[in-house]
């Protein structure tokens, strides 16, 4: 009896590495530009550049409340011990990373279907939400690397390994990129479900069990999102969406495969570009740094905005609440209080904090700025 050879898995050919490499130097360039135009790093990856800051100068406790999510902040810190700024560090990996994630997700669709591993560069390489995230210094680039290699390793049979990288992702939850929740729209641009009907082909037979589990993995997390309304928990998943989009796009014609994937290309870049918040999110790193200057031996600076207080060079962790904030500032050793556009117009705050705070006098330019973030800067009385 003759036996029959087992095909192998199809791989990316000379020229289409070659194509998959400049994809991925393209990936840095265009996040690396993005990553230029952001004002600020992400509200929660706040807290992963001062844990990294820490860490550089040998304080190991601060792992203790991100048992989690510890990754990152550890592979910043290196990097802060040498001297560089926790952001641009951030800025920096979470490019190598997205170039790295490029080249995965390529292999990985390639590896289920034969001309599916370009298109998939090609959309890892655009995806919006991705993209936003590395300007912003968030973990969610080390977290699609992971997902990428989670894809990768699925496809060659390493379903313990897959798991548990999916596993570890899962449990780090997602970062907070933007200062306030997005709308409906740009919940949509940012995660990059504009990928669902081009993925959807992958439903078209022949449909290998491979791709119907990265599937059944990306519809839960969508499930999830929705059910939490966290797009950003998308960022991180997109490499997953990128494979499924890149083996339905090689199911069709080559011309309307190059038109749709266009489409889609153009649609995610100009989210991304669109999607940057605006400059005068800077006032939130000025206020906060200005007022750090000022403050005595002791003294402090309370907000509820975590960047404000990242800028401040205090621990980002701000009060949410009325409440939680009125606590906050009953400590006298509290000097500024720093009001977002939530709380600078609450009447029953005003009320509470009239006897306390007073409106702050900076400079003219300042004033504008932070006029035009909607920020509300306070100073404590001072006891007659």
């Amino acid at each position: 009896m003759t036996a029959v050879p087992v095909q192998a898995a199809p791989t990316l050919s000379v020229r289409d590495r070659r194509l998959v490499l400049a994809l991925a130097g393209a990936c840095m360039v265009w996040r690396w530009l993005l990553a230029h135009r952001t004002p600020l790093p992400g509200v929660d990856a706040c807290g992963d550049l001062w844990r990294a800051g820490r860490l550089a100068a040998g304080d190991l406790a601060v792992l203790a409340d991100a048992w989690m999510q510890p990754f990152w902040a550890v592979l910043l810190a290196p990097f802060v011990a040498c001297g560089a700024p926790a952001w641009g560090a951030a800025q920096v990996l979470a490019c190598l990373c997205g170039a790295g994630t490029v080249v995965l997700v390529a292999i990985a669709a390639e590896r289920l279907r034969e001309s599916a591993g370009l298109p998939a560069a090609v959309l890892a390489m655009a995806a919006a939400g991705a993209a936003v995230a590395t300007g912003a210094g968030s973990a969610a680039a080390l977290q699609a690397l992971a997902v990428a290699v989670a894809a990768l390793v699925s496809v060659t049979g390493r379903w313990r390994s897959a798991v548990v990288l999916v596993g570890l992702v899962a449990m780090a939850g997602s970062d907070l990129v933007l200062a306030s929740p997005p709308s409906w729209w740009r919940a949509l641009r940012l995660s990059s479900l504009v990928l669902v009907p081009v993925a959807l082909l992958v439903a078209m037979p022949p449909r290998p069990a491979r791709v119907v589990a990265i599937a059944s993995v990306f519809g839960v997390v969508v499930a999830i999102a929705a059910i939490c309304s966290d797009a950003d928990l998308l960022a991180a998943w997109s490499p997953l969406l990128a494979v499924l989009a890149g083996v339905g796009l090689a199911r069709l014609p080559v011309r309307i495969r190059d038109l749709a994937l266009c489409a889609v290309v153009l649609f995610e870049c100009h989210g991304a570009w669109r999607e940057i918040e605006g400059q005068d999110a800077v006032a939130e790193r000025i206020v906060g740094r200005l007022h750090a200057r000022r403050l005595a031996p002791g003294e402090r600076l309370a907000s509820d905005l975590p960047r404000v207080l990242w800028a401040a060079g205090q621990r980002p962790e701000a009060p949410t609440t009325v409440d939680a904030l009125l606590v906050a500032v009953a400590d006298p050793k509290v000097a500024f209080l720093v009001l977002s556009p939530r709380l600078a117009t609450d009447a029953t705050l005003a009320a509470s904090l009239a006897g306390t705070f007073a409106p702050h006098e900076v400079s003219a330019d300042l004033t504008d700025l932070a006029l035009a973030r909607g920020l509300r800067v306070l100073v404590r009385r001072k006891r007659s």
